[in-house]
């Protein structure tokens, strides 16, 4: 079982956006278990300006703390939210914010709390 480094990982999303071309304001980009916001930022350094990025997280200091970094790095095509994929949260935020797309042009996540033996 391969589990990528954060270095490889960001390889893979080269070529995935050197052959997808990932640069429009329709573009946008989700990043699911976002953290403190890393995997998002290094990736807004990939992509256009105009391709919006969200980050969710279950947890509310994560959110927070995403945000607060977006701001301090001058991120300002970032966004972190409190959701879940599972659907332990409350979706209507999605419904009724604008500026949240709706749909994806990429997922990415890189989970941390996965265990080799449970993928295996």
């Amino acid at each position: 079982m391969w589990l990528p480094t954060r270095q490889n990982y960001l390889e893979l999303l080269d070529k995935y956006l050197a052959n997808k071309g990932i640069s429009s304001s329709e573009d946008s980009i989700m990043d699911v278990g976002c953290g403190s916001g890393i995997l998002s930022f290094l990736l807004a350094k990939r992509v256009s300006k105009n391709c919006k990025l969200v980050g969710i997280d279950v947890n509310p200091q994560a959110v927070m703390t995403a945000n607060m970094n977006a701001a301090r790095l001058k991120i300002d095509n970032f966004k972190a939210l409190e959701l879940s994929i599972t659907g332990e949260r409350d979706y209507s935020m999605f419904a009724i914010t604008n500026d949240i797309p709706r749909e994806y042009s990429l997922v990415i996540s890189n989970p941390p709390w996965i265990v080799a033996k449970k993928l295996s």
